[in-house]
């Protein structure tokens, strides 16, 4: 039992950054494709790499998304189980366990709407709603206990931004780079 506790930090700390670098890839797909991908272009929309690369993309995140949030919520309830001597029926109520079902729930709903192909209507932008709240509901900002809603919503909003920026960097690329490729097959 001594080298689980001794790993837990690391796996731990390496779990969270995973989750926060997948759901940022997947709010920023999701923003980048529904709201922000011009309609203009009909090359790089029908039969373009864009469509196809940057689906593989979001679903990646997706799934990186939920086996990282399995793999932390499995992994933080085994540590809580042991040292507290807590039950399952107890540990499923804690907040952490809750915005980690949350977020497995909607990347599959996600991967699963996916299908359809890639997320071009502005209701898609739906899905950063809960992306958003399950990743804020686990930030240090909701555990205090002074002050809590001003720093929930500042929380998010950072989040939001960061995730808008970092994670549409990578479909911008993508566009670019189908649209430089098509000028040069012209």
């Amino acid at each position: 039992m001594l080298w689980f506790l001794r790993d837990y930090a690391l796996a731990a700390v390496v779990l969270r950054a995973a989750t926060l670098a997948f759901d940022a890839l997947l709010i920023g797909g999701i923003f980048f494709c529904a709201a922000l991908l011009p309609r203009s272009l009909s090359d790089v929309m029908d039969g373009g790499r864009f469509p196809t690369r940057a689906l593989k993309i979001l679903r990646i995140a997706a799934a990186g998304l939920a086996i990282t949030q399995i793999c932390f919520v499995s992994l933080d309830s085994a540590m809580i189980m042991s040292a507290g001597g807590l039950s399952l029926a107890d540990v499923c109520t804690a907040n952490y366990f809750l915005a980690g079902f949350l977020l497995v729930f909607t990347a599959a709903v996600f991967l699963i709407f996916s299908r359809f192909g890639l997320p071009a209507t502005p209701a898609w932008l739906l899905f950063i709603l809960p992306l958003l709240f399950a990743i804020v509901w686990t930030s240090h900002s909701a555990s205090r206990l002074e002050y809590r809603i001003p720093l929930i919503v500042l929380t998010g909003m950072h989040q939001l931004a960061a995730a808008l920026w970092i994670g549409g960097m990578p479909y911008l690329w993508l566009l670019l780079s189908s649209q430089s490729q098509t000028g040069k097959d012209a």
